[in-house]
């Protein structure tokens, strides 16, 4: 049977948290730059929304099915999309698609100047390893540009079928309104969700002559005028709960302070600050879009809200989980078998310095006595740059590699239960012979949490380090730092895929990571920086999907 009927939708969606759809590039100031339009504006690709649709629907729909609505290429067999789904376009100040039959952008307006490549918000994120420090090293400390949350956007879903598409239909409508649906990069660690606000629907049938002519009459315009046979649905229908997941709620309140930082100093928002005002760590905000009567609100400078990202708390329940999962297993310090490194290699190390270091004692016993002596008493060893040596260098890269998460059994992404839970990378994962494992993408979602201007007290902390010789103010050790407080309850929803409980030893990570999410109630588990002074102590209750459905 021929196409005879067209299914078209127009979904008008809120970037429920930030947006982190890549453009590929690098910026002067970032590691990661989001995708434009021909206005300089954000934008979604139509190609990032088919691809997500496509994969959230994978375990939904039969294989057979998605390649007659997507289309699929194997070799010299393929067939095109039916499914035609449009880039997703900026609404505007004026509550417009920006540009379109709407005129050029003018970016005097602070909404459309604070989405502007300059002015984006940024995260910076760096990697911590299993002895709590940073690892900057192997991309461990990175950078990218982010879409805000609240940024609207309009887009269309156009699928060429017939009678037997209905049901096809829905799914690929409502699936957009799922609590799991997310789009661009940094899915797992709070970007990418979308909340749809609208749905203009119809389906026409090509067959009647007026319907004909109502498709006919439809332009790529996103706000252009729809025909009566569109439906509204201001409030999206319920969508379906999908039974591959499951959701916690960790409901905390902040015992005391807590310090989530820009990674950047700046003037203090704190009536306490220091007499010039300037801080050298600042409390981390960022701004927010909201909408009232279809007009967005730019809330920022001192109205943007504090930030509680989502990273720090997939960090640090990594890591916990990763302790209780070892306890579990009695995986203990003590049995783990590390690489040796060898001894250095004296000759060596001496016969690269020789050209450097002429009046070194020539025979290999006196070279011997005399590096060890240089190594032992630190107020001589500079007298040699031992550095210079491609021996010593190798020796202490071996060393280094020895300590890395990457070395070191049942941590990281070599346990058993941080890889289930949270994922592993292609080039961290090597098999027997050498070659690369198959990549797994995490399995938690974790939400960030936005708290409001007014519900965040700031204050701040002078530091001096002592010096341990003298007692007194050591000079040049001088610092202070912004730090936050709220009396508001603070809700972070986990929701975990079923499969990552999967397996012989499925119970044993289930128990492991509620383990880690009860210390954080618990206040037993910190978060942000600054626990060691005393810091992101939160206590409160943890509801479970079990207690959930009492």
């Amino acid at each position: 049977m021929t196409n005879s009927k067209i299914y078209l939708a127009r979904l008008t969606v809120e970037a429920a948290s930030p947006l982190g759809i890549g453009s590929g590039r690098r910026g002067i100031t970032t590691d990661r730059l989001v995708a434009r339009d021909a206005y300089g504006l954000p934008y979604l690709p139509g190609t990032a929304l088919a691809g997500c649709l496509r994969n959230s629907l994978s375990g939904q729909l039969e294989d057979k099915v998605l390649n007659e609505v997507f289309g699929f290429q194997d070799n010299d067999e393929g067939i095109g999309s039916r499914l035609i789904i449009s880039s997703g376009h900026l609404i505007g100040p004026d509550g417009k698609v920006v540009g379109e039959d709407n005129g050029l952008p003018t970016y005097e307006n602070d909404y459309l100047k604070s989405l502007t490549e300059g002015s984006l918000p940024q995260r910076d994120h760096v990697r911590i390893n299993s002895r709590g420090v940073a690892d900057a090293k192997g991309h461990g400390k990175f950078d990218e540009q982010l879409v805000p949350r609240g940024v609207r956007f309009v887009f269309e879903l156009c699928l060429h079928g017939t009678d037997d598409d209905a049901d096809v239909w829905k799914q690929l409508v409502q699936e957009f309104c799922q609590p799991i649906f997310r789009i661009g990069g940094g899915t797992r660690k709070g970007f990418g969700k979308l909340s749809v606000k609208a749905i203009k629907q119809c389906i026409l049938d090509l067959r009647n002559a007026e319907q004909l002519s109502a498709y006919l009459q439809l332009t790529s315009a996103l706000d252009a005028p729809l025909p009566s046979a569109f439906t509204t649905s201001i409030a999206p229908a319920d969508a379906r709960q999908d039974d591959k997941w499951l959701t916690y709620e960790l409901r905390l309140t902040a015992r005391d302070y807590f310090q989530f930082g820009r990674g950047i100093g700046g003037i203090s928002e704190s009536a306490s600050a220091v007499k010039d005002g300037w801080v050298s760590k600042l409390a981390k905000r960022e701004p927010v879009v909201t909408w009232e009567n279809g007009k967005p609100s730019l809330l920022s400078g001192d109205k943007a809200c504090y930030l509680l990202p989502a990273t720090s708390l997939k960090g640090a329940l990594s890591h916990r989980t990763a302790f209780h999962y070892n306890q579990l297993r009695k995986n203990y310090v003590e049995d783990q078998k590390i690489k040796e490194t060898s001894g250095p290699d004296y000759d060596s190390i001496v016969e690269d310095l020789m050209p450097v270091h002429s009046t070194l004692p020539k025979t290999p016993e006196e070279i011997k006595r005399e590096i060890e002596r240089l190594m032992e008493f630190q107020s001589t060893i500079n007298e040699i740059d031992v550095d210079k040596s491609a021996t010593f260098r190798k020796f202490t890269e071996e060393i280094d590699n020895a300590q890395t998460d990457e070395a070191r059994p049942n941590v990281g992404e070599n346990n058993d239960a941080v890889r289930a839970l949270f994922g592993f990378a292609v080039e961290r994962q090597k098999d027997e012979n050498g070659k690369d494992k198959s990549a797994q993408r995490g399995r938690v979602l974790i939400d960030d949490v936005f708290l409001d201007s007014d519900e965040v007290q700031v204050k701040t902390f002078s530091h001096v380090m002592i010096d341990r010789f003298t007692g007194g103010a050591k000079a040049g050790a001088l610092f202070n730092e912004d730090v936050a407080r709220t009396k508001e309850k603070i809700v972070f929803t986990i929701q975990v895929e079923k499969t990552a409980f999967d397996g012989d030893n499925g119970d044993l990570i289930k128990n492991a990571f509620e383990e880690a999410l009860l210390d954080l109630s618990r206040g037993q588990l910190p978060l942000g920086g600054g626990i060691a002074k005393g810091h992101g102590v939160f206590s409160g209750e943890l509801i479970t999907p079990e207690t959930q459905q009492v």
